[in-house]
């Protein structure tokens, strides 16, 4: 599917309901299969939860589509006979510390995951942090061939360690999630020592609302992370939608100067870090509950300057600066390669709209500096993070460039349901088959 900038850019205006998340998606999935299995409601399906699915059957377990969104999941009986599974991540770094953790709990002695990524950025990856939490808590892991393209997992050999766990998290906040994963399947209950900076960000507290939906109580300090079972365990989770599926749909909304209100959007902090930067270009926002409501009739292509955001925020924040043709600054960033973008076809993109971006170690900054092209084309199969923080630009009626997204149901793989919901908000692409 091909899709191009409409050539009348109209403000989006209406209503319409956030997507389900993918991140609590795979999140409550592994969560679900490591209590031995329940059901998950309002899954997205997405390419993540496909990838995710396809894992857990090959290791025995039992998954059911009993509705277009509610997945049933069993895995009581983990067939334990030493097998070889090789799962392809794509283009999605944040799946191998989940898999990683998640299978050195339940992996059968001898038994091989074999992990392969297939985008070339991936090969700048560091999977040290992974590699030795998973040699604390009894697992084995190791580079493959093509260097971080390819991770080798070795589940448990013999008895668990009676010592306590120590993990190295750096800022990886999957490497926690996978932790408390880990942990839920093993029944381990002693405290976990986190080595490195803990990112406990809001976006972090989002996705661990999913343990707390299944009856565990999660507490993360500044170097342990401790887990309790708050009575009994459940066994359904009713995925929600996080901030950044409100961005996905808010970012479109105020570059093209639109008035619209969003429904199912979680109440947290890092709705609130989306709030205010909104806000800081001129829009008026109402946050109330479950809703956001805004009126960007009056945004300005104003200069945004932030510090650390939440990790989910990084791309429609670049996204809207580029939309708005505002210099752009982001400070104390890192891991933006973790975000999916592939930094020099991004870079090439930026230049093509009139902007040059400045990637530092701990900023990255995109100033207007150039003439932009009258079109540009991307190809969102080889990058669907970037057409996502494109689609802003696409509906702004500051960007003259026409933008044409090609392969564009890419996107929908990775953000189901985004495109109509613009549509149904106004937002009149036009489609060449």
């Amino acid at each position: 599917m091909r899709l191009i900038s409409p050539k009348d850019k109209r403000p989006l205006q209406g209503e319409a309901r956030l997507l389900p998340s993918p991140h609590t998606s795979v999140t409550s999935i592994l969560a679900l299969a490591a209590i031995g299995g329940g059901t998950a409601v309002n899954v997205a399906r997405s390419s993540h939860v496909e990838i995710t699915t396809y894992l857990l059957r090959r290791l025995g377990c039992k998954l059911d589509w009993i509705a277009a969104d509610k997945l049933m999941i069993s895995c009581t009986n983990i067939d334990e006979t030493p097998k070889r599974h090789v799962v392809s991540v794509s283009c999605y770094p944040w799946l191998i510390p989940l898999f990683t953790m998640f299978y050195t709990a339940i992996g059968g002695a001898g038994s091989l995951l074999v992990l392969r990524g297939e985008c070339d950025w991936m090969l700048k990856l560091d999977f040290r942090d992974v590699l030795e939490s998973i040699g604390f808590i009894g697992g084995r892991a190791w580079p493959g061939e093509k260097l971080s393209s390819l991770l080798v997992v070795e589940g448990f050999r013999g008895r668990l360690p009676t010592t306590l766990w120590r993990i190295v998290v750096g800022d990886n906040i999957y490497t926690i999630l996978g932790t408390i994963i880990a942990a839920i399947a093993t029944d381990y209950a002693r405290p976990i020592l986190l080595r490195g900076a803990t990112p406990y960000t809001s976006w972090l507290q989002e996705l661990v609302n999913v343990f707390d939906n299944l009856g565990f109580q999660i507490s993360i300090e500044t170097n342990r992370l401790s887990i309790r079972t708050a009575g009994e365990t459940r066994r359904e989770v009713v995925v929600s939608s996080t901030c950044f599926e409100a961005a996905l749909l808010a970012i479109p909304i105020a570059a093209s100067k639109g008035r619209a209100k969003l429904v199912g959007v979680a109440s947290s902090e890092c709705t609130s870090n989306l709030a205010y930067i909104l806000q800081s270009v001129g829009c008026e926002v109402e946050v109330g509950e479950k809703t956001l409501v805004l009126d960007c009739g009056n945004r300005e292509a104003k200069s945004l300057v932030t510090h650390i955001i939440a990790p989910p925020l990084t791309l429609p924040y670049l996204g809207l600066g580029i939309a708005i043709k505002a210099d752009t600054t982001l400070s104390e960033v890192g891991g933006l390669v973790y975000e999916g973008v592939q930094l020099n076809k991004f870079i090439g993109i930026l230049e093509k709209l009139g902007f040059a971006l400045i990637v530092e170690k701990d900023r990255v900054v995109s100033v207007a500096s150039g003439e932009p092209h009258k079109r540009i084309v991307v190809d969102c199969s080889r990058s669907p993070e970037l057409c996502l923080t494109l689609i802003p630009s696409a509906l702004s009626p500051d960007i003259e460039t026409e933008i044409v997204f090609d392969n564009a149901e890419v996107v929908d793989s990775l953000a189901p349901g985004l495109f109509e919901a613009l549509w149904s908000l106004g937002a009149n692409f036009r489609q060449l088959s």
